[in-house]
């Protein structure tokens, strides 16, 4: 009789362990997926907010563009230095424009990468130069836009097809938009997203100047 009531105490407690056991699993499978839901939603808005960032930046230069062959008045020059690494430089203008100081805001912007510490990883750094007048040396300011980028191209739209490289002097026309292409490495997650910026071909005379406006 004691041997009976001690086998059904053991059953009990083994089956009371595999139901605990059962339980724990399924609960933690459930943090886990909540967990990874989490990262996952986290991992995407970081992605909004960079491309939304990135596109401010690209957009407030490109509002006041400025077209020309001078010193004060830069071509708009794209690079393709390899598949994945492009340059872009122009002058831009922050639209205060005065008769007394009509080129006081007048800036080169530069677009490009610098390597980092990471293999086949690198920063996109914008760089800017404010005085563009030949008697005053003056350094570029240096911004880092995004760090652990592989890669960076840009392709333009041009009425006569998509285009990897730019260059004003040479082209009759000017590109109606820019599709930006970045892949950025998050923690060892890879994103890849593209940024399209047109360029409103509404074009006015200022002082001789021709002025491109991006479209908001």
């Amino acid at each position: 009789m004691n041997s009976s009531t001690t086998s059904f105490t053991l059953i009990e407690v083994i089956i009371a362990a595999t139901i605990f056991l059962t339980l724990s699993t399924a609960l933690s499978s459930v943090c886990f997926s909540a967990i990874n839901l989490t990262a996952q939603s986290q991992n995407q808005s970081d992605v909004v907010a960079v491309k939304r960032q990135l596109k401010r930046v690209f957009q407030n230069d490109l509002q006041n563009i400025r077209i020309g062959n001078t010193q004060l008045q830069l071509p708009l020059l794209g690079e393709q230095l390899n598949p994945d690494i492009s340059n872009l430089s122009f002058s831009t203008s922050s639209g205060k424009i005065t008769e007394e100081a009509p080129w006081s805001n007048d800036q080169k912007i530069s677009y490009q990468l610098q390597e980092s510490e990471l293999q086949s990883q690198y920063q996109l750094l914008r760089l800017s130069q404010k005085n563009l007048l030949p008697s005053i040396d003056t350094d570029f300011e240096q911004q880092v836009l995004l760090e652990h980028v592989e890669t960076f191209t840009i392709t333009y739209l041009c009425d006569e097809g998509e285009q990897n490289t730019y260059n004003s002097l040479l082209e009759a026309s000017l590109p109606y938009a820019l599709v930006i292409h970045i892949t950025w490495n998050q923690h060892g997650l890879q994103h890849h997203f593209e940024l399209f910026v047109p360029i409103d071909q509404k074009q006015s005379e200022l002082d001789g100047l021709t002025l491109i406006e991006a479209s908001p």
